[in-house]
């Protein structure tokens, strides 16, 4: 059987570790953190991670397939070409390779990813990280007059999604619905607030904070967190600090980030004779953003337009009151007079107002963190199984990475790989069987729906075969090496002696198998060989099958290779997994080499990817069927897949989409 779960893609351009800075990083991380056990990666490398090649990372404590299709790099001023135009590119360039990965299911958290992924096959859940058009207040003149239009291509997209999430309040939600003209039902429009990491953002010793940061132990601090950009308001917060110090002769504004504006906020703090009152920290780790709330009197937002903001609820799981503007959202997170105030106008004078209100508000850390509570992680993790059954249904099984060549999954790993896999399943008494997949087995699968089951439902089909890791490295796979039995066996006897672990040994013809054992035995002595048997030329009856079932049992082999020749010995471990409690391995012609009785080809031919040919002149008569008429319809399917043609079907037995 198969695992009955697939990797769900996240798609971020974001490194899931913290940059770019800001709400949709963070929410990613959060995702990330609540199913990290069920989700493959798709972003931006930033700390020299490969570009275009999946590789295994370690992210907020889980083990994530990644695949950075392109490089970040920070930097505060604005770049050439759109943050959202690069992603998108990169996203249609690096289809076939994030396709490969066999996903059925995405989480798509911004409009670029949603509109480069809607043709694909997929079943998204898209979050509206924000109801606005962002095209609207674009850091670019040139793309604000195409607002319109990004904005139909932007929910048309939306509406090929299975689930739409809306980081927004209900207000905000019905006047995305009714932009939409139609396009979107607002049915389908669920209210999804964003959360926040209580362990990270609590309350914090003020006077502590203040003096690791150095800032003075008197006077009023205001915190405001965000990219340093006109639609997060910072002229309104500079305007406001100026009346605010006018009236009370002290108080700083620390901005706790960076972004394209900070050279224009600099000149307008000092035209507005703010020099020494405010400061700007740059870009901060999310344990910075934490400090600095944590030495903050108050915590300010002047955003023009924003979706549920991830730096509001981490102001109050700080434990911190907060002046906002109105925007989505503020309305759920802040009592006016109670934890903060909500300034109706864009008025300095009625901000600065409310600032002095913020700072003589006893009640306010109890009723910020009373209301941060609500939006936990654990909690976000809750509402979207509840909401999207992929994320409800069981994660993965312990399996390799596995990328999909004509609709068969092949492990991504390497020979020391495979061989460490197969030996922890082993010490632990699993029951698995490992399928050594070639060009001949994958047509098979091709031709053969059951074949197929069988090959899909291993826990490792290994690439036995150049040809096979060649199409690995193509679809992104880089570090996948060549598994092949003959390669595999002896190491795995040798660590199988050295560890104590009992081997058997199932099929060959009875001559083999002797010379076979006589082998094994005078190279490695102290192996435990505790089965061996050559079955007959025929189906076993039942009454045979359960008698070979008991004796394996009863030997306690836990490793158990098997030698009956592809598709048999593939059909045998499929149907004796969870009946067998051993590592099964269908390692074909090994018998007969390790026996002596056929030679391997030169090495320079297996380097070469020709090792079928020298097998083909060796048996021609038993082999030409398996190799002449399947090999160059391989390359013709592959060439198919290449340029998009070939019908991609999807995996009914595990839920994984077969793409290439």
């Amino acid at each position: 059987m198969a695992d009955g779960a697939s990797r769900i893609l996240l798609i971020e351009n974001c490194d899931f570790r913290g940059f770019p800075p800001g709400g949709q990083t963070t929410f990613a991380r959060q995702l990330v953190r609540a199913f990290g056990d069920r989700l493959a990666l798709v972003g931006a490398a930033t700390d020299g991670e490969p570009v275009g090649e999946w590789i295994e990372q370690e992210f907020e404590g889980h083990t994530v397939p990644f695949l950075a299709v392109g490089r970040l790099r920070p930097r505060a001023d604005r770049p050439l070409v759109p943050a959202r135009l690069r992603f998108w590119l990169r996203l249609r360039r690096n289809r076939r390779k994030i396709l490969a990965s066999g996903a059925r299911y995405a989480i798509a958290l911004a409009p670029e990813t949603m509109m480069a992924v809607r043709d694909w096959g997929l079943e998204v859940c898209y979050h509206f990280s924000g109801v606005e058009n962002p095209l609207c207040a674009s850091r670019y003149a040139w793309a604000r007059p195409l607002a319109r239009w990004f904005d139909a291509l932007h929910l048309e997209s939306a509406s090929h999604a299975a689930l739409l999430l809306a980081h927004a309040d209900p207000d905000a939600i019905r006047a995305l619905a009714e932009r939409s003209r139609g396009r979107l039902d607002p049915s389908r429009l669920h209210c999804f607030p964003t959360c926040v990491d209580p362990e990270l953002f609590r309350p914090l010793a003020r006077l502590e904070a203040r003096r690791a940061l150095g800032l003075p132990d008197e006077g009023p601090v205001f915190v405001a967190v965000g990219r340093l950009s006109r639609a997060k308001g910072w002229d309104l917060l500079l305007a406001s600090m100026a009346q605010f110090r006018g009236r009370n002769g002290r108080g700083l504004l620390v901005f706790v980030g960076d972004g394209e504006d900070r050279q224009h906020l600099e000149r307008a703090s000092s035209r507005l004779g703010l020099n020494g009152a405010v400061r700007v920290t740059g870009f901060q780790p999310r344990e910075g953003v934490a400090r600095w709330l944590g030495a903050a009197d108050a915590v300010l937002f002047a955003s023009r337009a924003e979706g549920w903001s991830n730096a509001m609820l981490e102001a109050l799981a700080a434990g911190k009151p907060i002046v906002s503007t109105s925007v989505s959202g503020a309305a759920e997170l802040v009592r006016d007079g109670v934890n903060g105030f909500i300034v109706p106008a864009r008025d300095p004078e009625l901000y600065a107002r409310a600032m002095e209100g913020a700072l003589d508000l006893p009640g306010a850390a109890a009723a910020s963190r009373a209301l941060a509570e609500r939006y936990s992680v654990q909690r976000m993790a809750v509402a979207h199984r509840e909401l999207w059954p992929p994320l409800a249904r069981p994660a993965p099984q312990d399996r390799p990475l596995r990328g999909w060549i004509l609709d068969v999954p092949v492990a991504a790993v390497t020979l020391e790989g495979a061989l460490d896999r197969t030996l922890e399943w082993a010490e632990r008494g699993e029951s698995r069987y490992v399928c050594l997949a070639t060009v001949y087995s994958l047509m098979l699968a091709r031709d053969d729906p059951a074949y197929r089951a069988a090959l899909t439902g291993a826990d490792m089909a290994v690439p036995d075969g150049m040809p096979l890791v060649w199409c690995l490295h193509w679809l992104g796979w880089k570090a996948a090496g060549r598994v092949a039995g003959p390669d595999l066996v002896p190491p795995l006897l040798a660590a199988a002696e050295q560890r104590g672990i009992p081997v058997g040994f199932y099929g060959g013809r009875p001559e083999v198998l002797e010379a076979l054992l006589r082998r094994v035995r005078e190279r490695f002595p102290a192996l435990r060989v505790a089965y061996a048997w050559a079955p007959p030329f025929r189906p076993l009856t039942p009454e045979e099958d359960r008698r070979v079932v008991r004796e394996i049992r009863e030997s306690g082999a836990r490793i158990l290779l098997v030698g009956l020749g592809t598709p048999k010995q593939d059909f045998w471990m499929a149907a004796h997994r969870g009946q067998v409690p051993s590592v099964m391995l269908g390692v074909g012609q090994v018998f007969d080499l390790m026996g002596g009785v056929r030679r391997r080809a030169p090495r320079w031919m297996r380097r070469c990817g020709l090792e079928w040919l020298y097998r083909l002149y060796s048996e021609p008569r038993r082999l030409w069927r398996r190799y002449l008429p399947h090999n160059p319809r391989f390359l013709f399917l592959l060439a198919l897949e290449r340029v998009g043609v070939a019908a991609r079907r999807r995996g009914p037995l595990d839920g994984m989409g077969g793409r290439y």
